[in-house]
């Protein structure tokens, strides 16, 4: 199997404005900004949103996710770190308290890395 061309939202949404700004070809431009013509061309046609992105959306929106980072790195300051498991059960009771999941569910290894990716800036 091919691998397949990585290409960021950045680099997508500069060849949008190229095509649209410019009046420059879908072909061209995706060959330019390394973007799959067929992506890039069902967000030009609006078949798809410019801004969609793949996968699942996360559980928590940033400004829901964000309290959760301030208090884990509160109790890092005053040497309390969390385990992936405290890190799991304390998000668990969040989802619960935003009417997201049941009680019973817990999250995933998938969530936590995830997690950790989204806010790797902040260690």
């Amino acid at each position: 199997m091919e691998n397949l061309k990585q290409y960021t939202h950045d680099k997508l949404i500069a060849a949008y404005k190229t095509v649209k700004e410019n009046h420059i070809k879908v072909d061209r431009a995706a060959l330019t900004f390394g973007v799959p013509k067929q992506t890039f061309r069902d967000r030009v046609l609006n078949k798809e949103n410019v801004n969609a992105r793949l996968g699942k959306d996360s559980l928590f929106a940033f400004d829901e996710e964000e309290p959760l980072v301030n208090h884990i790195e509160s109790l890092a300051q005053v040497g309390y770190g969390l385990n992936r498991a405290q890190l799991n059960v304390l998000a668990s009771e969040l989802t619960v308290k935003f009417v997201r999941r049941n009680s019973d569910d817990k999250l995933s290894n998938y969530w936590y890395y995830n997690f950790l990716k989204r806010w790797d800036h902040r260690q």
